[in-house]
């Protein structure tokens, strides 16, 4: 399965656009007793057929995301953690972040964030409305299409959002919930305009976030990992599942289809065995 991982995960890091995020799980280190925290980073294709491969690492530092991504030349959609800062890749940042940080200074009681919020719901009401339309024509392209033509008028509500942010820095405390929510906006402001130049990027980093909800499930079933070995055997065995998920494949089928094949599929037809790729050889 490692081979077969390798060159999906080769697959992956030739496409233009990835989510990327990270988790964390316990791992259990031998005659220690008890489990450290460890991190499966996710890798998330952002365009093309979905295609996601997740790392096991005992650790969220610096040097994970370089090894992971240091040769990547695409633009990466991510939350502002500052282990991805190092990259030489093309970044934007995710509004959902943004809006949640609004949301949580509304709910403190700063009625002042409620006008940002609605900026923020007028950005995800046009990108709603862009993705209704290109699913009615069916295609990715159609999608790009329709982004860019009604990113028009994100635009001006984005420059809205960022005037607003600048006047409430100037009048509110700098430790106040509201303040602290405006200034990570302002910290991160090229980055989040990034979507209205590229019209194949996501408003935000849901997709790989969702993901994480899975390794939710694993920490609940399984506690933890036995090993870093054992960790990473495990972000193996969830991305192809993960991967078969986003293809509409039943995983269990694709896997016992695909492992007696894994020593007799000759390497120049390897790529028929992933996700995006397979054929269900009960409907040939």
């Amino acid at each position: 399965m490692k081979d077969l991982y390798g060159r999906m995960v080769e697959l992956i890091m030739r496409r233009e656009v990835l989510h990327v995020d990270e988790t964390f799980i316990k791992m259990q280190v031998k005659g220690l007793g008890k489990c450290k925290q460890a991190y499966l980073w996710c890798r998330l294709t952002g365009v093309g057929p979905p295609l996601i491969a997740f790392h096991f690492a005992p650790s969220r530092a610096q040097d994970v995301a370089e090894l992971l991504l240091g040769d990547y030349s695409g633009t990466i959609i991510r939350d502002s953690y500052v282990g991805y800062e190092s990259l030489d890749c093309e970044v934007a940042c995710c509004w959902a972040h943004v809006r949640r940080r609004m949301l949580e200074a509304y709910e403190n009681g700063y009625s002042k964030a409620e006008e940002l919020l609605t900026l923020i719901r007028a950005l995800y009401k046009i990108e709603h409305e862009a993705k209704t339309r290109a699913e009615k024509k069916g295609t990715e392209t159609a999608l790009f299409q329709e982004r860019k033509i009604s990113r028009r008028e994100s635009r001006k509500i984005v420059a809205s959002f960022f005037e607003r942010c600048r006047a409430l820095r100037e009048s509110e405390r700098p430790s106040s919930p509201v303040a602290k929510a405006v200034n990570y906006a302002l910290n991160i402001e090229i980055e989040l305009k990034k979507f209205l130049e590229d019209s194949r990027l996501n408003i935000d980093n849901n997709p790989a976030e969702r993901l994480n909800r899975g390794v939710a499930l694993i920490r609940k079933n399984c506690l933890f990992a036995g090993s870093e070995k054992g960790g990473q055997n495990l972000a193996v065995l969830y991305s192809f599942s993960a991967s078969c998920k986003a293809n509409s494949i039943p995983f269990r089928q694709w896997l016992e289809d695909v492992l007696p094949r894994l020593t007799t599929t000759p390497a120049s037809q390897i790529d028929s065995l992933l996700p995006h790729l397979w054929k269900n050889p009960k409907e040939q």
